[in-house]
């Protein structure tokens, strides 16, 4: 039986991405562990991230020559055009005639004679025009429309940066996403040290560097192209887990403290949760709530693998969870646009509409809003998010504190560097300034 090569392994993701709005990690974690392909991780990741960081570039190429609605081809086509499209502008290792015969092949297979013709003909338009200059919208007179097409991401949420961040910022956001961002490991301390951890990378020939801020954290800086980050000993053995570094310094704001009852409001897939049950050295009680049950198997599965006996799982809605005493500290990681981590989530930029948010926002206030009924007085509530939206984060923030009197913001935990808080205590970092993902903090302390 023949494998699928790399290329028919990312039309499917795409096909998912696009249709199903699946998830691009959970995809390329799959095909991490399928073995009716080719296995060249290295270019599936390749093609997938790139295809959707690109695609309104991409898009903007495409649409011309197909001289009519592409989103009235099939998805199937349609994104074999955009995969091959991609690696004709893109990848310079990738003969442009060897893109287009591998493309005429897929479209046999997930399309009609007339599909095949028509991505015969478009990729070799495409071929033809590639080196000439597509006169671009002047940024002076529409730099929305300039740094949609030209730095590939839609343009209402070019807009909404516009307005936060001027043009000249915009632009090094959009540029920051578009780049390979460093695997980030942080250091189980429940099984070793940092040093521990990276001794036993140095042996699985890991090629790393330390993170920017946070000192359990490495930057893995190359990884061999047949290595299975899941098969690793230093995986398999509970010294790491995957996590952004904006991601993982959540848990030195909330600063849980050994024998303490915290809750994690929104907890899969876990990595704050298991954090914060590091940092209390595996003593006390982490209740990880989430609505899904399928992702508090997630949950489930890394704290086995990571050692840790102190979490108990729960599903149930963060909205109306009832507790049987109130928590020392409780963690709200809100559901959010998920504007800062657009690096890492390409599929995120496509798969959203400007319209979603105002629900996330209602649900970003409900579920803040419940949750500070489970803190104790003197306890900490902290809202946390991974986008870099002020609707979202401090806009979420002051209209809670201005409806509860009895919580007070303090400034972010000593743990955090000081470039990382604003002037008005909050955690906060961006991608074009920080090189990592873009997130938020709050602290409150409730008095009373």
């Amino acid at each position: 039986m023949s494998h699928k090569t790399a290329r028919e392994m990312a039309l499917q993701i795409l096909y998912r991405i696009e249709t199903q709005k699946a998830y691009s990690t959970v995809l390329l974690d799959q095909a991490a562990n399928d073995h009716d392909w080719d296995g060249n991780q290295a270019l599936l990741r390749q093609l997938v991230k790139g295809t959707l960081e690109w695609r309104g570039k991409i898009d903007s190429v495409l649409k011309p020559i197909v001289k009519g609605d592409l989103e009235s081809l099939t998805p199937w086509i349609r994104n074999i055009l955009r995969l091959a499209t991609y690696q004709i502008l893109f990848l310079d290792r990738v003969a442009p005639e060897v893109a287009v015969n591998e493309s005429v092949e897929l479209a046999k297979r997930y399309g009609h004679q007339g599909t095949v013709r028509l991505v015969n003909a478009v990729l070799r338009k495409v071929v033809a025009q590639r080196h000439q200059k597509i006169a671009p919208a002047v940024v002076e007179q529409d730099p929305a429309e300039y740094i949609a097409t030209n730095f590939s991401h839609p343009k209402w949420m070019v807009q909404r940066w516009l307005q936060q961040l001027g043009v000249e910022e915009t632009i090094e956001l959009c540029m920051a996403n578009n780049r390979a961002g460093h695997l980030c490991l942080r250091t189980n301390t429940l099984q070793g040290s940092t040093s521990d951890l990276r001794r036993q990378l140095e042996k699985e020939g890991i090629a790393f560097r330390p993170a920017h801020y946070a000192p359990d954290c490495t930057l893995v800086t190359t990884l061999p192209r047949t290595t299975r980050l899941n098969q690793l000993s230093s995986y398999c053995d509970g010294l790491f887990q995957v996590q952004d570094e904006s991601s993982a310094l959540i848990a030195y704001l909330v600063d849980p403290q050994p024998g303490e009852y915290i809750v994690d409001l929104c907890s899969a897939p876990g990595g704050k949760t298991t954090h914060m049950a590091a940092l209390m050295q595996n003593q006390g009680r982490i209740l990880a709530v989430d609505l899904h049950r399928h992702r508090l198997h997630l949950i489930q599965t890394n704290t086995k693998r990571l050692g840790i006996t102190m979490i108990e799982e729960v599903c149930a809605d963060g909205r109306t969870l009832h507790l049987d005493h109130l928590a020392d500290r409780v963690l709200v990681d809100a559901p959010c646009s998920g504007f800062g981590v657009l690096g890492r989530r390409s599929d995120a930029r496509w798969n959203k509409a400007e319209s979603d948010l105002q629900g996330l926002r209602v649900l970003q206030r409900e579920l803040l809003q419940h949750a500070a009924t489970l803190v104790k007085p003197g306890g900490r509530l902290v809202y946390s998010t991974c986008t870099i939206d002020a609707e979202e984060n401090e806009g979420i923030v002051q209209a809670f504190l201005n409806d509860s009197p009895e919580y007070t913001l303090v400034g972010a935990s000593p743990h955090i560097p000081a470039i990382l808080i604003d002037q008005q205590g909050y955690y906060r970092t961006w991608p074009q300034r920080h090189e990592m993902g873009g997130a938020f903090g709050a602290v409150m302390v409730r008095s009373t």
